[in-house]
């Protein structure tokens, strides 16, 4: 067995390898998504680019496993794609692209995370074999083309300018510590991300956040928020409602994805009710970056 660099010569490769493994639960590693547009975005989005930190295991000339790194200077974490393997030495495949991963993580950062199916039993034994401990329990939550069309009527705003600073604070109150920052967020927005939300007398008092992957056929919940006092109201229903109209929108978006706490009564039944059904269920495992 062999390391190699990644390069866009074995782009193709590598993503037909993850997209392959990763629609079996045995496999499954959160980050990476099962669509090859996914993967391929995912790739090409990774700091340090792609060439450095995603790294390759070869038996001859047969990739067995893959390894890759993305971080985040401001919310100072790293995470892990992987390790995705194909090998009957698992463990030791892993332990040997593991070190050449952890090579390319900046000193800035302080934590690293892993995220796998609860059925990914070799990742769960690397994880914890290494050091992480387990965080969260998720709930991938699906939601169909089909369902969509018996949606209710709702509206909610777009978020504006003058919205900004109090939807900053309420997302990073409400989610401290997650994957992206309110700042990070509005940053985000374009024609294929949108955040709205809902007021009264001028105060923000819920928000949703949602992306759409039309190259994919998907779309995604990344946050969906509501303030303590005005939560058992129905404003996160109202919040969903409008954003899966949006998302629907999309000719091309035949599901939307949504992943939460299974500890999160509240949200569960949020999704439930709307008819969000349980897909897979993810364990997250975090640990110390080591200086």
């Amino acid at each position: 067995m062999h390391l190699s660099p990644f390069d866009e010569a074995r782009l193709l490769e590598v993503v037909q390898f993850i997209a392959r493994l990763n629609v079996e639960n045995a496999h499954h590693i959160g980050f990476w998504g099962t669509h090859p547009a996914d993967i391929t975005k995912a790739i090409r989005s990774f700091t340090p680019p792609a060439r450095e930190s995603l790294k390759l295991a070869y038996e001859q000339e047969q990739l067995i496993g893959v390894l890759g790194v993305d971080t985040d200077a401001e919310v100072g974490r790293a995470w892990l794609y992987g390790p995705i393997i194909e090998h009957a030495e698992w463990q030791g495949v892993a332990d040997q692209l593991y070190p050449a991963a952890q090579a390319v993580i900046p000193a800035s950062i302080h934590e690293q995370a892993v995220f796998c199916d609860v059925e990914n039993t070799l990742c769960q034994a690397f994880a914890e074999r290494h050091g992480f401990s387990a965080r969260s329990e998720n709930a991938v939550m699906r939601f169909t083309r089909e369902q969509a069309r018996a949606l209710p009527a709702a509206t909610a705003p777009e978020l504006l300018t003058h919205h900004i600073p109090a939807f900053q604070t309420l997302h990073d109150q409400t989610f401290p510590g997650t994957y992206y920052t309110g700042r990070q967020l509005v940053e985000k927005i374009d024609d294929h991300a949108q955040a709205f939300v809902v007021e009264e007398a001028g105060a923000l008092l819920g928000y949703i956040f949602v992306q759409a992957a039309p190259e994919a056929g998907e779309g995604y919940v990344d946050f969906l928020g509501v303030a303590e006092s005005a939560r058992g109201r129905g404003l996160g229903r109202r919040l969903l409602t409008t954003a899966l109209h949006w998302l629907f929108a999309f000719p091309e978006t035949q599901i939307v994805r949504e992943t939460v706490e299974t500890k999160n009564a509240i949200a569960l039944r949020t999704y439930e009710g709307l008819g969000f059904t349980r897909e897979r269920t993810m364990r997250g495992y975090q640990k110390d970056h080591p200086r």
